[in-house]
């Protein structure tokens, strides 16, 4: 690495390849002025000219023409120096071996070596439109799967472990042995939301009654219960240890699981019931949805009123996500009559973009390792539009419009339900029976997994530098 710190030689050709300590001083061939500078005229006439060419076009030099007033010694055609230039310039010699800042005219045209350096020139690299399978890799059945806007029945855990809410009873499908086993089982009480923490240590289950369940997944046993609402548990979000849930009471409540029931705090700003709760990744943030068309953004720090309420959505405002890159970016989505997507800078609670879909959105959710994010849809004016899922591409400013990259089909019911894979690359969705335009029942109880995400970007390793820290020893 010594080499960088190493001055730039002096332009001057002859100073460069001609060192007057390296010349043998005592030879007749070769004459010193007082000022240690070489003037062998006759190797100088004899070499102008190939010296010329390679400081032309090695070196980036312009060729120095004869100014002198001797017109027979100064023809144009000619690039010598006439015999007065000679010694003048041998006279003003530098003796610095090395010189500073030298610039070098690398633009100067009609040079071969310029005229290679554009022919091999690389245009940089374009990164390769990564293609998205159109094809679900699995499907499962899902008999019981209802077909609710206003329930939240599908999550899949960092242990890679999926719940599914099917009528009154809890499954759970074990993604490395791809069996599927009966969590519990409520006889008349149908499980209404479910939800994993972020370890995958606890899965929550809200239930019609206002019942709430904290379960673990691994030993199957039931940790303990809650009832903090009058009525249907529509949607939960959990991270470590701490509980979010939204019900048809308009109420949200927030409750830490390793306390007691009477410790939690009831946040009563929706006026219509509570369709779509999300933590940011952090846990600091909470953005809820409500069925009166509003997005509140609370701060756990202080819940006592909202940090901002977002205005705008025309529908229940049900598909809640944040930016995996941008934490400050949340992302709502609308129902019918409202089917627009819509990007929030929540430290100015200002609208980034606005997204219309044509579709009701069942769903959001955003990809851990890229600037993409993916939505479910159901009804819509265009039936070319309806029960699709549809994958979106923002820009690194997430000013630009965000752009659909695919559109993937399957299901034949809105499909509502939507989790993300512990590795960020792949999607379960599900869709519940309806019945169709004919009055007949359509039987789509199904989830499907599809592959949608790129995978996480493996960190480059610097451990074999000279500058690691590890590597630097400083007594």
């Amino acid at each position: 690495m010594a080499d960088r710190f190493i001055n730039p030689c002096n332009t001057d050709i002859h100073l460069k390849y001609q060192i007057c300590q390296e010349l043998d001083m005592n030879s007749k061939e070769f004459e010193v002025n007082d000022d240690n500078t070489i003037c062998d005229e006759s190797d100088i006439k004899e070499n102008r000219k190939y010296a010329k060419f390679l400081a032309s076009n090695l070196l980036h030099t312009e060729e120095k023409k004869c100014n002198c007033s001797d017109s027979s010694q100064n023809d144009e055609n000619s690039s010598e120096y006439c015999e007065y230039c000679i010694s003048k310039y041998n006279k003003k010699k530098r003796k610095r071996l090395f010189k500073y800042n030298t610039q070098h005219n690398i633009q100067s045209k009609g040079r071969p070596l310029d005229i290679f350096r554009k022919r091999i020139a690389l245009k940089p690299m374009e990164n390769p439109t990564r293609k998205i399978s159109s094809i679900a890799y699995r499907v499962l059945d899902a008999p019981g799967l209802i077909n609710d806007y206003y329930c939240n029945l599908l999550d899949w855990s960092k242990n890679d472990i999926v719940s599914i809410g099917l009528g009154a009873s809890c499954y759970l499908w074990q993604g490395k042995t791809e069996k599927s086993k009966k969590l519990c089982d409520r006889k008349t009480n149908t499980i209404s939301a479910l939800n994993f923490n972020q370890s995958g240590s606890k899965l929550c289950i809200g239930y019609q009654d206002g019942l709430i369940e904290i379960w673990d997944p691994i030993k199957c046993q039931i940790e303990r219960s809650y009832l903090n609402h009058a009525r249907k548990v529509g949607t939960l979000s959990c991270k470590e240890n701490i509980l979010a849930s939204g019900s048809m009471d308009s109420q949200v409540v927030i409750q830490d699981l390793r306390c007691s029931p009477i410790t939690c705090d009831v946040l009563d700003y929706h006026s219509q019931e509570v369709v779509g709760l999300k933590w940011n990744n952090y846990g600091d943030f909470l953005a809820s949805g409500g069925n009166d068309n509003k997005l509140l953004i609370w701060d756990s720090r202080n819940l006592e009123k909202p940090t901002l309420s977002l205005k705008g959505h025309k529908a229940a405002v049900k598909g809640i996500t944040w930016s995996s890159q941008k934490d400050q970016v949340c992302l709502s989505g609308g129902g019918t009559a409202d089917p627009t997507i819509r990007l929030w800078d929540i430290n100015t609670g200002k609208l980034l973009q606005r997204i219309d879909t044509c579709a009701q959105i069942g769903s959001i959710i955003f990809s851990r390792n890229s600037n993409q994010f993916v939505t479910t849809h159901g009804f819509s004016t265009n039936e070319s539009l309806q029960n699709k899922i549809f994958i979106w591409s923002l820009k690194q400013d997430y000013k630009q419009k965000a752009k659909k990259v695919a559109t993937l089909s399957g299901h034949n019911t809105r499909v509502l339900y939507l989790a993300l894979s512990p590795d960020g690359e792949k999607i379960i969705t599900g869709a519940g029976g309806a019945m169709d335009h004919n009055n007949q029942f359509s039987c789509c109880e199904t989830l499907r997994f599809w592959n949608v995400f790129p995978a996480k970007r493996k960190e480059t390793s610097f451990s074999s530098s000279l500058f690691d820290s590890g590597a630097i020893t400083i007594r």
